[in-house]
């Protein structure tokens, strides 16, 4: 009787945590799949104000908020006060991506692109337009379905590399907790 519901137990468990492992990554981008290197600049240009920060262009142009994307190795995706604190204020004739590296104004591939995002953008609303200086960034709403993505803004890592960092995701936090509730189990049938 005891093995029976273990049993039964230990598969609903697995169940779940395969079911939420799937959803949790159903909206994975991975670098290859969002990064468009078409462009003279192999999609990926240094900002004139910092040689730390990049803007790199998304096939991605219009926004869906449940998606989590992949990031270059070596790079990370800049909030806005980490850009901010790298690029400093002031006047820079340089304007993001405008008409750099075979862009026509802001399009490329047939597709206008404005918005640079920050990795809090959808949270704050502040973002890096491809048209303007290297060191202004602007503030909107982004909605889902919103069209005019650019890319993102990335920050060159200084001295750890991405692959050195092994984040714990949700499907490993539902696997830590699913074994512990089958301990508990397992120790309240074994008194």
């Amino acid at each position: 009787m005891k093995y029976k519901l273990l049993k039964s137990i230990f598969w609903a468990i697995t169940f779940i945590v395969v079911s939420n492992t799937n959803i949790a990554n159903a909206n994975f981008i991975t670098v290859d799949n969002w990064h468009l290197t078409t462009d003279n600049l192999g999609g990926f240009r240094q900002s004139s104000a910092s040689d730390q920060v990049y803007y790199a262009v998304s096939k991605i142009w219009k926004l869906d908020r449940a998606n989590t994307f992949e990031t270059i190795e070596g790079y990370h995706f800049a909030s806005y006060q980490e850009w901010r604190d790298l690029v400093g204020v002031g006047y820079n004739p340089n304007k993001g991506y405008r008409n750099q590296g075979g862009w026509n104004e802001y399009e490329w591939e047939g597709i206008e692109r404005s918005f640079f995002l920050f990795s809090d953008s959808i949270e704050t609303g502040w973002y890096k337009h491809a048209g303007n200086s290297d060191t202004t960034a602007n503030i909107t709403g982004f909605y889902q379905g919103r069209e005019g993505i650019a890319g993102f803004v990335m920050i060159k890592n200084a001295l750890i590399s991405p692959t050195a960092i092994i984040p714990v995701t949700e499907s490993s936090t539902i696997v830590i907790f699913a074994f512990g509730i089958l301990a508990l189990v397992a120790r309240k049938f074994s008194q």
